[in-house]
């Protein structure tokens, strides 16, 4: 019932492309439905009989019905005259799930405010580090709650002030959680879509104290990275695995490891520095296509 006090968001392509009348329903509470079969005069109808009653169901639409949602970009040029053309993007969303209807917080803080608070820490550390040669686009992408929205929208219509061309994402997707040793990643050495830029995070979590390095490959099509991987480029998903407030208004900032986070970016901040040579060898295994919601 939540969704019909607080609405259901879908892209609006889904809308215009959806095929044939939907099924009118109605949802009623128990008591409702046993005064309609009251006035009915049945306690267990047969399934497609004929009621003989009418009720009407009004709702109000405020607006046209449309929820703009927005993107943050972050651009960080590269100095190399042909390798700033190549750019590597580091990614997180920022939405999450809100307020009920009576007004509980869903808070988020380590779904995602603890990849959205990586993403400001990374930031710092490029400021602090100087240029690279190759550009940095650092993207806190929106609605990816409800269905990647934020991430399909940009990977659909990529921009580059610089006109170039993306040739890596790095997700961080709720990294404030669990053992301090540990990280789960994907895609991993048994998913078709293991790549050279996992394998360098795997060579740089031992130097950041993640000893539990652990498959992340169940969520690789429920975080943004699967929408970056369409573009058919490698991607990596950095994660420290759900936990007992996942998607619940517990989950609060006083139960967030703030150094995990810190050690989280600091391996991000060493693959970037490890991805500044010549030629990148981040070669996918076999190319798969990505979808799906979290």
């Amino acid at each position: 019932m939540t969704f019909l006090r607080t609405g259901r968001v879908q892209p609006m392509e889904a809308a215009r492309e959806a095929k044939g009348p939907m099924l009118p329903r109605a949802y009623l509470a128990a008591s409702a439905a046993e005064r309609l079969f009251r006035l009915a005069g049945t306690s267990e109808p047969a399934v497609g009989q004929d009621l003989g009653v009418t009720f009407t169901d009004t709702r109000r639409l405020v607006g046209d019905g449309t929820i703009e949602c927005e993107n943050v970009v972050g651009f960080w040029p590269g100095t190399d005259a042909k390798l700033a053309r190549e750019v590597i993007l580091v990614s997180a969303h920022y939405d999450h799930l809100g307020t009920t209807a009576e007004g509980i917080v869903y808070n988020g803080a380590d779904d995602n405010g603890s990849g959205t608070c990586g993403l400001l820490a990374l930031a710092e550390a490029l400021v602090e580090h100087g240029p690279l040669r190759r550009s940095v686009m650092i993207l806190w992408v929106s609605g990816e709650e409800k269905g990647l929205y934020g991430s399909r929208a940009w990977a659909d219509h990529p921009f580059f002030p610089n006109g170039g061309r993306a040739v890596a994402d790095i997700n961080m997707d709720m990294i404030g959680r669990n053992a301090k040793n540990q990280i789960l990643i994907t895609p991993t050495a048994q998913h078709p879509a293991y790549n050279g830029l996992t394998k360098l995070a795997e060579s740089f979590f031992g130097e950041e104290g993640f000893t539990e390095v652990k498959s992340a490959d169940d969520y690789y099509e429920r975080s943004d990275h699967a929408m970056f991987a369409r573009l058919g480029i490698p991607i990596t998903f950095i994660f420290n695995d759900v936990h007992a407030d996942y998607h619940k208004p517990s989950d609060k900032p006083e139960k967030i490891d703030c150094d995990k986070i810190r050690r989280v970016v600091r391996v991000v901040v060493r693959m970037l520095d490890a991805l500044q040579a010549d030629a990148l060898d981040l070669e996918i295994r076999k190319k798969t296509s990505a979808s799906g919601v979290k």
